[in-house]
């Protein structure tokens, strides 16, 4: 099946549940939404969590992670990641929100380990325009870097950036045709408001 984002599946809650219901991990407090890679066979999910002790209340800022090979036996990775640079001062870590992404492989023609690049929504908390879809890299799924140079947000001539409970989120990327590893390229969906009708919907 080789590097290919795959659906979220109903093992991986949150709090991630093995079919008896007993608990499989539970690394953070306050997890969120998951999203699953799988590559040569070993399963890397990350998943947003929030704040811990005085900060509870706060908005989810940091990405976490944990892998498996069978689906069901968990392995922690603590935290990979928190809120991005571009979006939130370090002064203030509660002040962005970080919601769902996903994980695919990156094409590329040379020659050297495997590129993965993750997309997620972020943004400040009390400014809805600053919403984003903002990308990390890694070559191992462990260790992240940055690339403000890849954040894009929405076209406000299309869609409704700014008032509350407004939707820039949620991004889920496939391959153009049905092959592992990808070579065509990737189409990405994400949940948009709609400007003119104020509704929800993938663009």
């Amino acid at each position: 099946m080789g590097a290919a984002a795959l659906p979220l599946l109903p093992l991986l809650l949150p709090l991630l549940l093995d079919w008896a219901g007993g608990m499989a991990l539970r690394e953070e407090p306050r997890g969120w939404d998951s999203w699953l890679v799988n590559v040569n066979g070993t399963f890397t999910v990350n998943y947003m969590a929030g704040p811990r002790g005085a900060q509870a209340g706060g908005s989810w800022n940091h990405v976490v992670g944990a892998s498996s090979v069978d689906g069901v036996h968990w392995a922690p990775q603590g935290m990979l990641y928190d809120t991005p640079p571009d979006c939130c001062p370090a002064a203030a870590p509660a002040c962005a929100a970080m919601g769902s992404g996903t994980t695919w492989a990156v094409i590329s023609n040379a020659s050297g380990p495997t590129t993965y690049a993750t997309f997620f929504s972020s943004g400040l908390a009390s400014d809805r325009s600053s919403e984003g879809l903002r990308a990390v890299t890694s070559t191992d799924l462990l260790s992240w870097t940055w690339r403000p140079q890849l954040t894009f947000h929405s076209d406000p001539n299309w869609y409704n950036n700014t008032a509350p409970g407004t939707r820039w989120d949620g991004p889920t990327v496939v391959c153009q045709v049905d092959e592992s590893p990808c070579k065509a390229g990737y189409f990405m969906a994400l949940t948009a408001t709609s400007k003119a009708t104020g509704e929800n919907a993938a663009p």
